[in-house]
């Protein structure tokens, strides 16, 4: 791999994390924790597991991203 292939790589996932949990973070400020274990819409998942599913692939594109920046070129 060279480290324009590296780089491009790490690029694209960087590209694919999204603003997804801030917004969650922002559209739910100031509810309860009662409001926060309740469904969100039709989404099927309260609002607690919407922001956990946002972390959760955040952390693993960060994993990513970490493993191919450590891939020697």
């Amino acid at each position: 791999m060279t480290y324009a292939q590296r780089n491009a790589i790490i690029t694209i996932l960087q590209q694919h994390r999204s603003d997804d949990l801030q917004r969650a973070y922002i559209a739910f400020t100031g509810m309860s924790d009662a409001q926060m274990n309740e469904q969100y819409g039709e989404s099927g998942k309260t609002r607690n597991e919407i922001i956990e599913g946002y972390t959760k692939h955040n952390g693993e594109l960060e994993d990513l991203i970490q493993a191919v920046a450590l891939v020697r070129c």
